[in-house]
């Protein structure tokens, strides 16, 4: 098992040719990436380029089950046959792989969208996890992954049938009911979830009553209207004696007279309250332009240091209302993992962020939701940011890996 951020083409060698059944979770769909990409791959076919090639493709999926789970208007979408496609009766947001085959069940669970963007370009994040004979994982995770996938497909016949051969393969494995590896545990934290709670309230819950001394949240989204969702989670992280906050967000630098502007994908009312925060809050602007190549970053990460362990949440879930949850909002269909390590010095969580760090002061933050020009921004409308921040040089493949 293994947490990585993956901003390259190696994210095409998870998905081997010889897995017999696959059933994928997608919030954009992308036909052309799909069929012209994705399912050679799945199948050990060359990449489709005339129509030759999409015949080979089309021939040998007769050999796969392939399902896509999606949220879009997906009528017209599809034009190459043998593979399935579902629509979800909402936001379809998770990204979810199940790649199986008998003695081998690869689930990966993250931020990856099944697009050229998030293979190609993006900084993606995301968990895989290989339930085969000695890996030791908890086969309750696998089948409460199966369980949501035939939730979210409304029991649709076909992933019924594909799920029940996965399940079977699944209990033909030896695998621990009852997981654990060096005192690290996981759980599986997902909307619709068996009872309906909202996803923000499962990490509240897990955390129970321990006390929050530090929070790292790594997000490419923040609301771009009505901020409430922002103010609720710090509040709700304050009274368990939080101390620190460090936001980590994509972004830009510009001039702005004698000062330096960092662009932040939020409106105003979130700044207003961050600012009441401040002594808590430290923004970490990660810059688009060199930091990463140019590289798109759309991992969703949150690191939670407590009295007592550590804890990690990956996933397909934003920072925002629709991807934590929240009162009076219809949320997203979103997963995530969340990892528990009995371990308060914070090694292990700082293991998940990027090495070769450099420090760069940073003075102004400035929102810009689609609604405010540039030419509508003014000082009272820049929030100052006295810390200095941590800015990424690259990306390390390898995260951390539990052992």
């Amino acid at each position: 098992m293994s947490l990585e951020f993956k901003p390259q083409k190696r994210i095409f060698e998870f998905f081997e040719h010889d897995f017999d059944n696959i059933i994928l979770t997608t919030f954009k769909f992308d036909s052309g990436f799909i069929e012209d990409m994705l399912l050679p791959v799945l199948t050990g076919k060359k990449a489709v380029k005339d129509i030759n090639d999409r015949l080979e493709v089309e021939d040998a999926l007769q050999d796969k089950r392939i399902s896509i789970i999606t949220s879009q208007n997906i009528q017209e979408k599809r034009t190459l046959l043998g593979y399935d496609l579902i629509p979800y009766n909402g936001v379809q947001h998770s990204k979810i792989a199940v790649l199986a085959r008998k003695n081998l069940v690869r689930i990966i669970v993250g931020s990856i969208n099944l697009t050229e963007n998030a293979f190609y370009k993006n900084l993606e994040a995301f968990c895989l996890l290989d339930f085969k004979e000695n890996s030791e994982l908890p086969n309750s995770l696998a089948l409460d992954i199966l369980n949501y996938l035939i939730n979210i497909s409304g029991n649709h016949s076909k992933i019924i049938e594909q799920i029940d051969e996965i399940k079977n393969w699944i209990n033909s494995i030896k695998l621990n009911s009852n997981w654990k590896r060096g005192e690290t545990t996981i759980k599986f934290l997902t909307y619709p979830s068996p009872t309906n709670s909202l996803i923000v309230e499962q990490l509240f819950n897990e955390i129970d009553k321990e006390k929050i001394q530090k929070l790292k949240i790594l997000t490419p989204f923040f609301e771009q209207s009505n901020s409430s969702f922002f103010e609720y989670f710090i509040e709700k992280s304050s009274q368990r004696e939080l101390q620190n906050i460090s936001i980590y967000f994509p972004s830009t630098s510009e001039a702005f007279g004698d000062k330096t502007l960092w662009n932040i994908q939020a409106d105003e009312t979130m700044l207003k309250q961050a600012k009441k925060y401040q002594n808590l809050i430290h923004f970490y602007p990660i810059s688009t332009a060199d930091a990463t190549s140019n590289r798109n970053l759309h991992a969703k990460l949150i690191f939670i240091n407590s009295n007592k362990a550590n804890y990690l949440f990956i996933g397909s879930s934003n920072f925002t209302k629709k991807g934590l949850g929240f009162k009076g909002v219809l949320p997203n269909a979103e997963t995530n993992l969340l990892f528990r390590t009995p371990n308060p010095n914070e090694r292990k969580l700082r293991d998940f962020l990027p090495s070769n760090i450099q420090e760069q002061e940073i003075e102004f933050l400035k929102p810009i939701p689609p609604e405010v020009d540039d030419e509508d921004i003014t000082d009272d409308l820049l929030f100052p940011q006295i810390t200095t921040f941590k800015r990424f040089n690259y990306w390390s493949n390898l995260i951390n890996k539990f052992s």
